[in-house]
């Protein structure tokens, strides 16, 4: 795993308290748009630079894409068996 570029750690703080406030629409992980970005940055006081609202935009669907992954389910058991399978009928 590479190192955490440690230099960035300000914004990875920034994108937590922005991924903290959006809103969910559905029932689909939250991605982030303009708006978003733009609000939270008037609401917080934030003066960031373009490059970085890029950034957490980016990062911010990122994690809607890995939170929609589908998860491996195990096994549905048929309904109504209980216990032992009974064998020879």
């Amino acid at each position: 795993m590479p190192e955490f570029p440690w230099a960035l750690d300000y914004l990875w703080t920034l994108f937590l308290e922005f991924s903290e406030g959006l809103t969910a629409t559905g029932m689909a992980p939250v991605q982030a748009g303009w708006n978003d970005v733009q609000q939270w940055c008037a609401a917080m006081l934030h003066d960031l630079e373009p490059w970085e609202k890029r950034a957490l935009i980016h990062l911010a669907n990122l994690r809607a894409s890995i939170l929609a992954e589908k998860k491996p389910q195990p096994p549905a058991s048929p309904a109504g068996r209980k216990g032992k399978p009974r064998h020879g009928r």
